[in-house]
């Protein structure tokens, strides 16, 4: 695993009024298809709050691709982006903003409490924009430059050059976001960082299915009262806090 040089009493904290990944004037494009305007220095750590940092010194910039959610890094030695092979028992933490392996996926940590996590997966409207046949995304790099699409997903067979990358950023179409919020459970808290979280969006069920009967019923009552949506962060957020209330 390749990771940032890090000081070991470095603390992630999400901020209450973190309530989107994008909300700034950059726009992600089919020629560069991350979350990020560009690939920045990261912290990538265990993922248990203690102080232990398992680092390796090696000098690359990191970014989250919206195809398949993976993090990827440019390694200057060769010029080339690359897969980081991150596993759930990982986090990284890039603009402040901490990232988790979730049922395959990056997504960032809204809150977490014991064994349950609010997260947030950010990824592109690809049904939206790929509306014709024969432009789906992961065909090889000369088919898809033909489309204006550069196939920087290197789960398949290529390692964009990061310079040809940077050049081709602008010629791309704009990438349309969408946000869906998921819970995380598991039976622990150990479960829940090494790849044992049941991973659901996040609806009045999914909360429902983690509660007792009595907790149901309070839970219900709640989300009534408040007429909750939860596509909305603000509705998502109280749901999460009471739901973690009447776990108590």
């Amino acid at each position: 695993m390749l990771a940032m040089c890090v000081s070991v009493n470095a603390q992630v904290t999400v901020s209450d009024s973190d309530k989107t990944i994008a909300q700034s004037d950059y726009r992600p494009q089919t020629s560069w298809p991350y979350l990020f305007g560009e690939f920045q220095k990261a912290e990538l750590h265990t993922d248990d709050d203690s102080i232990s940092v398992n680092e390796v010194c090696v000098s690359a910039l990191y970014n989250i691709h919206l195809k398949g959610s993976l993090l990827h890094y440019v390694n200057h030695a060769d010029g080339l982006v690359h897969l980081v092979g991150i596993s759930p028992a990982q986090c990284v933490v890039l603009q402040g903003k901490k990232y988790v392996l979730r049922d395959g996926r990056m997504m960032q940590v809204i809150m977490r409490n014991g064994n349950t996590e609010l997260l947030l997966h950010t990824d592109g409207n690809w049904q939206q924009l790929f509306r014709y046949q024969g432009a789906a995304y992961g065909m090889d790099m000369t088919t898809s430059a033909n489309e204006g699409l550069y196939n920087s997903d290197i789960a398949g067979l290529d390692r964009p050059r990061y310079d040809v990358l940077c050049q081709r950023r602008g010629d791309g179409r704009e990438i349309l976001l969408q946000n869906v919020y998921y819970i995380a459970s598991a039976s622990s808290p150990y479960e829940l960082q090494h790849g044992g979280a049941k991973v659901e969006k996040v609806s009045r069920k999914a909360f429902e299915r983690l509660l007792n009967e009595q907790q149901l019923q309070q839970f219900r009552k709640f989300c009534k009262d408040n007429n909750l949506n939860f596509h909305i962060y603000a509705d998502v957020k109280k749901a999460y806090l009471q739901f973690l209330e009447i776990r108590k």
